[in-house]
């Protein structure tokens, strides 16, 4: 080893692995050398002084192996090092480059800011709602079962008689579930409050693949009917065991009242755990028995897991076979219905998914445009930089080495654009998650969270975007003519042509991009614009809304729940500036629906199976229909001779009348859906309201009086004021509790703030895409800008030479502005194609506006166009002022 050491002290540095074997094999023959004449010094002859040599040397096949790997190991790490001592020489040149030209650098740090900001704000969103899996066990072999009528879309619901027969006749899931969701009044300790309660099978839990995070979930014995023990146990979500029980750890086995029924507290979920697109307080034991199909209707919720090796279509293949089945046992109820078997992420993010998708696509846009803005900077930058290159090249700098300082610079700027960006992405999205009302139902807004995920998405934006603006300018940059750079050093230059065509197509590509988006943006807020147009068949203006639940042991008998109804609108119409005030079991465009039931002339035959008519059903009270400003058109409401004793009275809408009575005059006919109570006369027509999603045309629906059918769901009371209806509220609030002090009082706001939510992500997406597109437009206008402001400065002498020749002002400013809108034009025409390509993926957003849509299609080239000649005039109305005297003495 001491002779290897001495080896090494003179083991001359290869400069690359390659060269290492040849380096070895010279070191190795000439220490050999060295001592074979030493012995031949010493009076050795030459054979056996170079015997003796070999002798002292040892193995040289062992000796050349360790040689060379030491060799190679000096290689690379010498390589690292200089690699790291390059990057850091670049990064503080490139540093050193962007101080010299601080306007450019805070104008390209911006742009990528807004570019890569907005982007990753987008992308936190998608991550949390579209890519993050759902917080059950093996998320993908969840599925939910939704029954669905023939030519409909599929149901959310399903009958719970279905289900059971589904459970014992399907083989594709090893397990199957169903719940579904009520507000429900907690009591007992603290002060009343409403509870969103999910009422679920025992096996729910098991199903999804979920632990609590205290005690346990359901047992099978806990499944009782609901006549028998329901609410005996419950399970409480995160957040209520938080807010009303202060996160105490010894909950478990406490008792708890839900509409005055005790439930023992066995469990308690996580934080991070939610039922598919819901987040409910509790779960209690629903406990259903199979009964009459007819009678329960289709009201749960089913969620099943698929057992391993069975692919959704095959389950999907034989739940359409069981259907059948179920359709020839039972005609009257399940005729011309199936079953869909859908991906639970597909039930629960499907709806928002296109949004999400449109937006991501906007801000990457805008993410492109932004490049092209900061490379079309560089390309003027690297121009003005010639000298300095030539220089670099010819004292030996290869065209690489040029061409990663100047990619270095790039990715400075993007990491400073990307450092600003985040943070602002960050905050905004923070900001915009909490501006949010619920009522825009976004599922999953909860996990928003700027994470490693985020921040690696982020990263790799950042490397991306640097190197998509950078290369081009590089590569140009390392393109310089030495001999010409270097002799016309003292006069400014011209870009070459290739440098002006690459920045031209840039500015045509920024253009044609903000079309795109602009004529996006202009297609959903056209679309807004109509749905703030639509005709409700209400008045909002001025009514107030609230919720309570009659679902306690008090109001079991109907005659307690009307006479509690009766005083409660009775004292409520006593106070000041009430107009008139009523109640609905279901509130128009609120996320509650409606009923739906069957109805058909009770003078006719009844329809067959799977023909009946489905309506939508309303329990209404009071001065309802005045209260929420809906015009009656025929016959009456309901009033004092309406009551439990007289004979059952509706009102129905026009459509309805339409459906069932065309061409008569529907008052004084009967309706009936087949049951017992569901017949009774029609004494009234009102006005057709939109009743679920304000997109929906207007349905068939009936009403009929809380009086002859006191309905066991939560109430809305509907008051009409004279005055702000929020200033009424607390007074209101103060008469249900003055008459029960148990009955909390939920979702007070007005029918104004309802209607405006039932457009809420409508308006959500509207507004973003609008603000995307102007800050393309905006970024648009600033590439015009400098491109022509650059070209000025480089055609300063030949301006000047222009006017010395007699050229006046008004001739440059043709020049300039002609050649900026030239470029627009270009942009355009091209952004008209490129929209009239992608703006059907805008389809399922717009309502009442075509893809295609002429006004938009007019006024947004015209818009554009207008900027960019503003945008070209600035630097052209300079360059007409110039003096022709100074410019050409400066050259």
């Amino acid at each position: 080893m001491k002779r290897i050491r001495g080896i090494r002290s003179l083991f001359r540095f290869p400069t690359s692995e390659r060269d290492v074997p040849n380096e070895v094999e010279d070191e190795i023959a000439f220490h050999l050398e060295e001592r074979t004449r030493e012995l031949r010094g010493q009076g050795m002859e030459p054979g056996v002084a170079r015997a003796k040599a070999l002798r002292e040397f040892g193995d040289v096949t062992e000796a050349r192996t360790e040689l060379a790997e030491i060799g190679r190991r000096r290689v690379r790490q010498t390589r690292r090092s200089n690699w790291w001592s390059d990057l850091r020489q670049d990064i503080r040149y490139a540093w050193r480059a962007l101080l010299r030209s601080p306007r450019f650098t805070v104008v390209a740090v911006l742009t990528l800011a807004l570019g890569i900001g907005a982007t990753t704000a987008i992308y936190t969103v998608v991550d949390a709602v579209l890519l993050r899996p759902l917080t059950v066990s093996d998320p993908e072999r969840l599925v939910v079962l939704q029954e669905q009528k023939r030519n409909n879309p599929p149901n959310a619901s399903a009958s719970p008689a279905n289900f059971f027969d589904w459970q014992k006749q399907a083989r594709s899931f090893s397990s199957m579930a169903y719940f579904t969701q009520a507000p429900l009044n907690l009591t007992g300790q603290g002060e009343p409050q409403e509870a969103q309660v999910q009422p679920a099978s025992a096996n729910l839990f098991s199903t999804l693949g979920v632990q609590p995070l205290l005690g346990r979930t359901f047992r099978p014995e806990e499944d009782a009917p609901q006549d028998e023990e329901v609410g005996s146990v419950a399970v409480l979500g995160y957040a209520l065991w938080q807010s009303r029980y202060g996160g105490d750890p010894a909950i478990l086995g406490r008792t708890i009242w839900i509409d005055d029924l005790p439930a023992e507290v066995v469990g308690v979920m996580g934080p991070d755990f939610q039922m598919l697109d819901s987040k409910p307080d509790l779960w209690i034991p629903l406990g259903i028995v199979q009964g009459n199909r007819t009678s329960m209707g289709r009201f749960v919720r089913v969620v099943a897991r698929l057992r391993p090796g069975v692919t959704l279509e095959q389950a999907q293949g034989e739940m359409r076979v069981i259907a059948r089945r179920l359709e020839a046992a039972y005609p009257e109820f399940n005729t011309r219905w199936g079953v869909a078997v859908l991906p639970a992420r597909e039930r629960v993010v499907g709806d928002v998914r296109p949004a999400l998708l449109v937006l991501m696509g906007a801000v990457a846009m805008l993410l492109l445009i932004a490049c092209t803005n900061v490379a079309s900077l560089l390309l003027g930058q690297a121009s003005t930089r010639r000298q300095e290159i030539a220089m670099r090249l010819s004292l030996g700098a290869t065209r690489g080495r040029v061409v990663r300082q100047v990619l270095t610079e790039s990715l400075v700027l993007s990491v400073l654009g990307g450092v600003i960006g985040l943070a602002a992405a960050t905050i905004g999205t923070r900001a915009l998650v909490r501006s949010l009302p619920e009522s825009v139902q976004f599922p999953r807004l909860d996990g928003v969270t700027v994470d490693w995920r985020v921040l690696t998405f982020a990263l790799v934006v950042i490397v991306l975007t640097g190197l998509l603006f950078g290369l081009a300018p590089a590569l140009f940059s390392s393109r310089t003519d030495l001999q010409g750079s270097l002799r016309d050093a003292s006069h400014s230059h011209t870009a070459g042509r290739g440098t002006m065509l690459l920045r031209n197509s840039l500015v045509v590509t920024e253009v044609a991009l903000a079309l795109m988006l602009l004529v996006g943006a202009g297609l959903l807020l056209r679309s807004f614009q109509k749905l703030q147009a639509v005709d409700t068949g209400m008045r909002p203006e001025g009514v107030l809304t609230l919720r309570m639940s009659l679902g306690s042991e008090a109001y079991d008998e109907d005659d307690a729940s009307r006479a509690f109804l009766a005083r409660l609108l009775t004292s409520v119409q006593r106070l000041p500036n009430v107009q008139a005030v009523g109640m609905v079991s279901h509130l128009p465009l609120s996320d509650e629906g409606s009923m739906g039931h069957t109805a058909y002339r009770a003078d006719r035959p009844a329809p067959a199976p799977g023909e009946k008519p489905g309506v939508d059903t309303r329990i209404a009270g009071g001065d309802y229909f005045a209260a929420q400003g809906i015009r009656l058109l025929r016959g009456r409401t309901f009033d004092e001779r309406d009551h439990a004793g007289s004979a059952n009275v509706l009102v129905i809408n026009e459509a309805l009348g339409r459906q069932q009575f065309p061409g008569e005059d529907p008052l004084g006919k009967r309706l009936t859906g087949g049951g017992e109570r569901s017949e009774g006369e029609i004494i009234g027509v009102v006005e057709d309201v939109r009743a679920r999603n304000i997109t929906d045309e207007p349905k068939s629906a009936l009403y009929r009086p809380f009086v002859q059918v006191p309905d066991g769901t939560p109430l809305h009371l509907v008051i009409r004021t004279a005055g702000d209806p929020i200033a009424l509220a607390g007074a209101v609030r103060e008469e249900v509790h003055r008459l029960d002090p148990s009955l909390p009082v939920a979702n007070v706001r007005t029918m104004e703030a309802v209607v405006a939510d039932a457009t809420a992500r409508s308006r959500l997406s509207s507004y973003l895409l609008a603000a995307f597109a102007a800050l393309a437009l905006f970024l648009a206008a600033i590439g015009l800008y400098g491109i022509l402001s650059h070209v000025v400065v480089q055609r300063r002498s030949e301006i000047g030479v222009r006017v010395a020749l007699g050229a006046d002002r008004r001739t440059i400013l043709q020049l300039f502005v002609g050649q900026g809108m030239r470029l627009t034009a270009a942009g355009v025409a091209l952004g008209l194609v490129g929209a009239l390509a992608l703006t059907h993926l805008l389809r399922s957003l717009l309502f009442g506006v075509t893809t295609t849509d002429a006004p938009t299609f007019v006024v947004v080239p015209l818009l554009l166009v207008a900027v960019a000649a503003l945008a070209c005039y600035l630097p052209a109305s300079r360059a007409a002022r110039l003096d022709p005297a100074t410019t050409l003495r400066a050259q």
